[in-house]
C-alpha cells in the first residue's frame, strides 16, 4: 500500500489538523510535545522509562531506577481561538490539541494515557520546539512514594497506558499499513484524506 493511502486508511474520520499529533502518540517524531492533565498518567511516566529496540523502532517501558522522578507543570496560555473540536490556538501563540475529542475513540492510546498536546505556531522547519519558557513548576518526588502511591490498578499497568493493537484498533490499522515518515515531519505533507 502506498504511503498516502495508508496514512488516509490509519487517520480515516480524524480532522485533518489532528492527524500530526495523533501520529506523535502512535511514535512519530513531530515538534509537538506530549502532556497530560491528568495526575496519575503523569507520575506514571515521571516513574517509568522508555527502552527502545531495534534503532528505536520498538519501545517498551519499565519502572525506574532512579531515587526521584519530575514530573513539569506547564502553561500554554488560555485558550483563544478553536481550529477543530479538540484543537485550539492559545493567546500565547500554542495549538493545544486533546486528542480524547479530536480523534475518534478506536484510538485507544491518547484516550488512555490522557492525550494532550502542544506546539508552538511559529515554528521554523528544521529548528527544533523548545518549551522551557512555559515550565512554571518542577516537581521533584520519590520514585518509590510516586510508585505506592500508583499502586497496582490495572489502569495504572504499561498495557492500560499502551494498549497492544488487538485492544487498539487505530494502533492495529497503524501497523497493518507500515510506511516510511519524512526524516522530518514538521506539519506533515505526505498526509492526504
Amino acid at each position: 500500500m502506498k504511503s498516502k493511502e495508508c496514512v488516509s486508511s490509519f487517520l480515516r474520520r480524524t480532522p485533518k489538523q489532528a492527524f500530526e499529533p495523533l501520529l506523535q502518540h502512535y511514535g512519530l517524531a513531530t515538534p509537538w510535545i506530549d502532556l497530560v492533565d491528568n495526575i496519575w498518567s503523569a507520575l506514571w511516566f515521571a516513574t517509568h522509562s522508555a527502552h527502545s529496540l531495534k534503532g528505536g523502532r520498538y519501545t517498551h517501558y519499565e519502572e525506574s531506577t532512579n531515587q526521584a522522578c519530575y514530573v513539569y507543570m506547564m502553561q500554554f496560555g488560555a485558550r483563544k481561538k478553536k481550529i477543530v473540536n479538540g484543537i485550539d490556538i492559545t493567546n500565547k501563540g500554542m495549538m493545544i490539541a486533546d486528542l480524547r475529542v479530536a480523534a475518534p475513540s478506536n484510538y485507544l492510546r491518547p484516550h488512555s494515557q490522557h492525550g494532550l498536546l502542544a506546539m508552538r505556531r511559529d515554528l521554523t522547519e528544521g529548528t527544533g520546539p523548545d518549551y522551557r519558557d512555559c515550565v512554571v513548576l518542577v516537581m521533584k518526588i520519590s520514585t518509590q512514594n510516586a510508585l505506592t502511591w500508583l499502586g497496582d490498578s490495572p489502569l495504572m499497568k504499561g498495557s492500560f497506558m499502551f494498549p497492544p493493537p488487538r485492544h487498539d484498533p487505530g494502533y492495529q490499522v497503524f501497523l497493518d499499513n507500515p510506511f516510511t515518515p519524512p526524516r522530518v515531519m514538521g506539519n506533515i505533507s505526505i498526509v492526504s484524506t
